[in-house]
């Protein structure tokens, strides 16, 4: 998942891609650290060159869950908004009265 300019000669011109971040996976003592570029969770997506898992954001319809967090890393979930409910700046609503959703992940709502 990652990528570099032509002719680049350090680890830090390394560059991952989208719906991934970079990371430094340790090596044998000694040796420089390799770059790892692990997947955003799923219904996730980051920009070109995200350096961190915070970067990776709720696609629409998915809610942001915190599933795990340590001093240093906090592990999340994209959960789907369910049927009968639509998101509104990153929170899945209820649908009012006569209305609903045609699925679950919805961003609009129907009569």
């Amino acid at each position: 998942h990652a990528f570099s300019p032509e002719g680049s000669q350090d680890k830090s011109a390394c560059v991952c891609a989208a719906d991934s971040y970079r990371v430094y996976a340790a090596t044998v003592t000694g040796q420089p650290s390799t770059v790892d570029c692990p997947s955003c969770p799923a219904h996730a997506l980051s920009p070109p060159g995200s350096t961190t898992m915070e970067s990776c954001k709720c696609a629409n319809g998915y809610q942001h869950k915190i599933i795990s967090s340590t001093a240093d890393k906090k592990k999340f979930s994209c959960i789907p908004c369910p049927s009968g409910s639509y998101m509104v700046n990153g929170t899945c609503n209820t649908c009012a009265a006569g209305y609903s959703t045609p699925s679950t992940a919805s961003i609009n709502v129907s009569s």
